[in-house]
């Protein structure tokens, strides 16, 4: 824009078997609100995503990780989708996550 603002950027994540067997097709893994970002300036970012947000909920409302390989993607607030993408893939044993965090599913 030609004005200062703030940016909302999102990390969302294509589970393993999106859209399939009630697997969500895109997770928000993460988010970050840059402030007072003039026109035309450019900024690093880190996000730091802990293993849990790869978790889904089964039929009985029980959260697990799930194992395969996600693929990433950054969004801005106004909802375009950056041209970098990446993959990230899970291993290890299927794990239930704790019921006190949450999961948010677009």
């Amino acid at each position: 824009g030609e004005r200062a603002g703030d940016e909302v950027l999102l990390v969302l994540g294509a589970p393993p078997g999106a859209g399939q067997d009630g697997r969500p097709l895109q997770v928000l893994l993460a988010f970050a609100r840059l402030r007072d970002i003039r026109p035309g300036e450019k900024r690093d970012t880190t996000f730091e995503i802990d293993s849990d947000a790869f978790a889904l909920s089964d039929a009985a409302g029980r959260r697990h990780l799930a194992i395969g390989t996600w693929r990433l993607w950054l969004a801005g607030s106004d909802g375009k989708v950056g041209s970098a993408t990446s993959e990230v893939t899970i291993r290890g044993l299927r794990r239930e996550v704790g019921a006190e965090e949450a999961v948010v599913v677009m």
